[in-house]
């Protein structure tokens, strides 16, 4: 289906009979569905191979003529009429260059399934189905165990009740062919049958304690809709990955127990300060944001500690109902900005706290890092500050990522409610400063629904990024199946990129390379330099990883000719080890570049 983008409209909501926040039934209101492997990449230090598109390399912003939908006759949806999709993760299970995905459907079957896509055509295999019934509200993947296959994380209950998490670990490198079993247990990520029935509303691998393997950040809603939890499970916890045979509960020893519990909604991991650990923001739907400052490069130790509020600019305060955040490097200074996302109808048992209030309302906030150990509140000159209200407002899904080739970082964000569906957003970033253009008109002829978690990754081989956009009403009611898209979108001069993929040693870097930070570096005729700024990570935004592979659009406009050209990639690991990479490429044509640890 090609959709021609027409004028720029206003944000609309489209609403359903309505539902009890806390159960009920509702009658859908959305449009119903219309109805190879890539070239390789090697292992070596660095290789790069050249598509096929065409487009010369400024960073003039394009115009969109049109998106179109891959994915009827895909099989990416597996139930009739759709999915209830709530988590979204693209990761190459079975190691043969494409991102295949895990989508997890809260009451309903979660399964994994590969890709079997070609250029402009995507189609996929069912795998494995991991669960049925399960809540899997929110999922992460990562080789955990640093034996060359990616596993998988899936958090349980979110909105919706208690749940069991689950570890799913891959079998490729066992067996030869790629399956799962659940782990949880046997890896000791468990306290007591009470306590490992929770409300997680995120998961996040990171290597917090930069000793080459993942750790896990559990995030837990305190409120989700059949009551309160208890204080013992509505804490979020870290697990320290321990070799890879077992993960040990370090929530109390971190010092991260003495954060208030604050019904955590999406959080995001990045290193806010520049100094070489992972720092975490949660985002709280109910009180105050909380920031953890990972005092590890500084200590030695795995503790966390927090941050003067005066320093965050209100990133504490507010939004009012934050429900999901993303970090990115939107003014590719070198340090990662935040992005924080509105609710505004309220989850069934959360009352706003009047003290968390901070004057926000409901917007949703960016904060841009000021390279100085500190935030600045930039919403209203970004162009968020967007008023948010009613069951079908506010966020939901959302993703961040260069969806037009431009080098500057995209904004997607999915709206809706449990009892409405809602038109969803899409801001186009400035390639100067942090700013953003709505151009939500173009992605908003795929219908109403209710989105959730959704990636930019590349689908069908090219090296150009899709949207992948996933849509479901809650478990506790019937007829809420709503179809999942991926959105290819078309310029009108063809986006070029570079795909980045990284590799660790698995001994002093974990596979994944998770924490690493690249710079692309471009060079004009004069000499003079720009540089683009993307960090490899283990779970963004809300329950969604847009998998290991770094998207840099490499800029385009109607001249024949470039301003300048990328020449080199400057990887730092996250070991601390430099490394760089000449880039050789050909003008106009997207290319993948695969780059392995030095060490």
């Amino acid at each position: 289906m090609h959709v021609h983008a027409p004028p720029r409209m206003a944000c609309f909501g489209l609403a359903l009979v309505a539902l009890a926040a806390c159960g009920g039934t509702a009658t859908p209101g959305a449009e119903s569905p219309s109805t190879s492997t890539p070239p390789s990449t090697t292992d070596s230090d660095a290789t790069a191979e050249t598509g096929s598109s065409s487009s010369s390399t400024t960073t003039q912003r394009p115009t969109a003529i049109e998106v179109e939908d891959l994915s009827p006759g895909s099989d990416f949806d597996r139930g009739l009429g759709g999915e209830r999709t709530r988590s979204m993760v693209a990761a190459d299970f079975d190691n043969d260059g494409l991102d295949d995905m895990f989508v997890g459907n809260p009451g309903d079957p979660s399964f994994v399934v590969l890709n079997t896509s070609v250029p402009g055509s995507a189609s996929f295999e069912l795998l494995q189905v991991l669960s049925e019934g399960h809540l899997s509200w929110t999922a992460a993947a990562a080789d955990f165990d640093n034996d060359g296959d990616v596993d998988l994380m899936v958090g349980g209950g979110g909105n919706e009740c208690q749940e069991l998490d689950q570890l799913w670990q891959n079998q490729l490198v066992e067996t030869g062919s790629v399956s799962f079993v659940e782990v949880r247990e046997a890896m000791g990520l468990t306290r007591s049958d009470f306590l490992d029935r929770m409300a997680t509303t995120g998961v996040r691998w990171a290597d917090f304690d930069n000793d080459g393997w993942l750790d896990l950040y559990v995030a837990h809603n305190a409120s989700p809709r059949c009551g309160h939890m208890p204080p013992d499970t509505a804490q979020n916890q870290l697990w320290r990955n321990v070799g890879g045979e077992r993960f040990e509960n370090v929530t109390e020893s971190s010092g991260m127990a003495a954060a208030p519990v604050g019904s955590t909604r999406h959080p995001s991991v990045f290193d806010y300060d520049d100094d070489g650990d992972l720092d975490i923001f949660d985002s709280n739907l109910q009180g105050k944001n909380v920031f953890l400052h990972n005092l590890h490069a500084e200590t030695g130790e795995l503790t966390f500690g927090s941050l003067d509020p005066v320093l965050l600019d209100g990133a504490d305060q507010g939004p009012l109902r934050a429900f999901a955040s993303c970090t990115a490097d939107f003014d590719n200074d070198g340090f990662e900005d935040l992005l924080v996302l509105n609710r505004a109808a309220s989850e069934c048992s959360v009352a706003p706290d009047p003290d968390a209030t901070g004057g926000y309302g409901l917007l949703h906030a960016v904060f841009r890092n000021t390279g100085a150990g500190s935030f600045e509140n930039v919403t209203a000159a970004a162009g968020l500050d967007v008023q948010v209200a009613g069951d079908a407002n506010g966020v939901m899904g959302c993703q961040v990522g260069d969806l037009n080739g431009d080098g500057a970082v995209d904004v997607f964000v999915g709206n809706g409610g449990p009892d409405a569906a809602g038109a969803n957003d899409l801001y186009l970033g400035a390639t100067s400063g942090i700013a953003f253009d709505d151009e939500s008109a173009l992605i908003r002829q795929q219908g109403a629904f209710r989105t959730h978690g959704s990636v930019i990754a590349d689908i069908d081989g090219d090296w150009v990024p899709e949207l992948v956009v996933g849509n479901g009403g809650p478990a506790v009611t019937d007829d809420v199946n709503e179809p999942n898209r991926i959105l290819s979108f078309r310029w009108l001069h063809d986006a070029s990129y570079l795909q980045v993929r990284l590799a660790g040693d698995g001994v002093h870097v974990n596979r994944d390379a998770i924490g690493a930070k690249v710079e692309l570096v471009f060079e004009g005729s004069d000499g003079a330099t720009r540089s683009l700024f993307r960090t490899v990570k283990g779970g963004s935004c809300f329950s969604a990883d847009n998998g290991r592979a770094l998207h840099f659009g490499l800029g385009h406009s109607a001249e024949s000719q470039p301003d300048d050209i990328p020449v080199r990639i400057d990887v730092r690991w996250p070991d601390g080890t430099t490394s760089q990479h000449p880039v050789v490429s050909e003008p106009g044509a997207s290319q993948g570049m695969a780059i392995a640890y030095p060490g």
